[in-house]
């Protein structure tokens, strides 16, 4: 299993369903290649069974990845030139 990747959407996201008191909501963890159901609590949220905490602090355009201990920051995405 590939631990969950997170964006500041999907922090978002989870923030929002958690201040919202939803228990269950849909995102996609593998930067937007699916979607899948995280279940929201009040200090961390499950999925697959295992529990993540949520950030502390979460930056635009980048990726955190899971290392089994803690999220870690993986890289800055690449933005398009308009």
């Amino acid at each position: 299993m590939t631990g969950p990747l997170v964006t500041l959407e999907v922090h978002d996201t989870l923030l929002a369903a958690r201040r919202a008191g939803e228990a269950a909501l849909e995102c996609s963890l593998d930067l937007g290649r699916s979607t899948t159901t995280v279940e929201a609590g009040e200090d961390a949220w499950t999925w697959q069974g295992q529990r993540y905490p949520y950030l502390e602090t979460c930056k635009g355009r980048t990726i955190y990845y899971w290392t089994g201990a803690q999220f870690e920051l993986t890289r800055t995405r690449a933005t398009r030139w308009r």
